[in-house]
């Protein structure tokens, strides 16, 4: 009973390992330098207003 036991626990630790290998995630390429700087951009103008509207709200 043991053995079948520990087979099965051995075949649902490979069943796991093969499922994340097929299905592992691309890496992610970092954007283009002009690209980053729009979105640095877009980035800070958003932050800007969030912080605005924070300060004004007496929050920040």
């Amino acid at each position: 009973m043991q053995i079948i036991a520990g087979l099965l626990v051995v075949l649902c630790i490979a069943g796991v390992a093969f499922y994340l290998l097929q299905h592992k995630t691309p890496r992610l390429q970092p954007a283009p330098n002009t690209r980053r700087s729009e979105i640095e951009r877009e980035f800070a103008r958003v932050f800007s207003m969030t912080s605005a509207l924070f300060a004004g709200r007496g929050l920040g």
